[in-house]
This record gives C-alpha cells, structure tokens and sequence, in this order.
C-alpha cells in the first residue's frame, strides 16, 4: 500500500512539475510574441513617419506657389541692420509638410547671413498648414524646400 501511495504521490508530483514547466513556457511563447507584435507596431510607425524627397504628389501651399510667395513677402520683417546697411540676400529653409499639413522641423540649409536667418524660419513657422503630399494614394511626411528672399 505504501509503495502504491508513493508511486501515486510521485505521478501526482511529476504531473505537477510538467504542468509548470509547460505553464513557463506558454508565458514564454506569450512573452516573445508580445515583444514581436511590439517590434512590428514601432516598425510600422517608423515606416508611416518616414520623410520622402519625392512623392507622386508633392504638398501645395493654399492657394499653389503664388500664393506661397505673397505669403512670405506680407509676412517677412526686414531685420532693420540689414536695412541700414543696404544687404539683401536668399535664405534657403528646408522643411517637413506633415500628413495633416502642418509645417515641422524647418532648417536654413543655405545662409545668405545669418541676420536673415532666424526671420526666415519664423515666417516658415507662420505659415498655415498645406494640402500635404501623397504616395500611392496615401498622405505622407514629405521634405520640402523653399527661397526666403530679402529685397530693398
């Protein structure tokens, strides 16, 4: 009877020790997938905030290129030491049109002088959102360049 009871205790025991090691692995499994599906989750954001150069179609400022260009000769603010001494030049501003049109990131990547540099910037920052770009159908981050010029 002895015999049959540790036996018995021992299939029980055994029983148990496989239940738990399966029970650890399933968290296992549980675990890794988790991480996968998150990986996967951070990888499609990256893709979806990738910034393009070119895209079947490009952003548009409201009212297309003209209007663009009156914008930012109502809005610029002509730095009065560039005034006083007769200096004009062309800042080039680089920036991103986000999916919902606003305008992110803008950088001088061509400096006329560093005087018309900062005012560049601000009127990019000023300007309304724009009609964003799309690819294959889709609306997405895309790069865009634009002349800042300063004239007497």
């Amino acid at each position: 009877m002895k015999k049959t009871v540790l036996a018995l205790m021992s299939i029980i025991m055994l029983t148990c020790i496989l239940a738990g090691c399966k029970k650890k692995q399933k968290e296992q499994v549980n675990t890794e997938t988790a991480q996968t599906l998150e990986s996967e989750t951070i990888e499609d954001k990256e893709e979806n905030d990738e910034v393009y150069q070119v895209v079947d179609q490009m952003p548009e400022f409201p009212g297309g290129m003209e209007a663009l260009e009156a914008f930012i000769k109502d809005n610029i603010h002509y730095p009065d030491s560039a005034k006083n001494n007769n200096m004009q030049g062309r800042v080039l501003v680089s920036f991103v049109v986000n999916k919902d049109g606003s305008i992110a990131d803008p950088v001088v990547i061509r400096s006329a002088d560093h005087i018309f540099d900062n005012e560049a910037i601000t009127v990019i920052r000023s300007m309304p959102n724009w009609i964003p770009g799309k690819m294959n159908g889709e609306t997405v981050r895309v790069q865009f360049t634009v002349p800042v010029t300063f004239r007497l």
